[in-house]
């Protein structure tokens, strides 16, 4: 089986079991608690689920938004070794069509 497929199967069992494990945690939880999330807004009450979950999301996007931007130099050194190989490889073409052609021109010299 090609690895791209494996991966979208893998991707696929791992978002199932998430939600799986989402889901019976909120059933388990229905207690309410409230929230004051502010001291200008008034306070919310909420499940306990909606709660931890909201933060465990939260807590997620932040995390990857920490990667994302730690990661801000390797992509950059990607990008430009990226450009590099693409003027190497049409310098590259540059000089086989060259060569090409020189090898053309010797063998009319050689046929007259």
């Amino acid at each position: 089986m090609p690895r791209k497929t494996m991966m979208i199967i893998l991707r696929t069992i791992l978002a199932a079991l998430t939600a799986l494990v989402c889901v019976a945690f909120a059933l388990a939880h229905t207690q309410t608690m409230t929230v004051m999330y502010s001291p200008v807004h008034e306070a919310v009450t909420l499940p306990v689920a909606v709660v931890v979950l909201a933060m465990f999301g939260f807590g997620f996007v932040i995390g990857g938004l920490m990667v994302w931007l730690n990661g801000h130099e390797k992509r950059a050194e990607h990008r430009a070794l990226k450009k590099k190989s693409r003027v190497q490889d049409k310098e590259i073409d540059h000089w086989r069509n060259r060569s090409s052609e020189s090898a053309i021109i010797v063998r009319q010299d050689a046929a007259e």
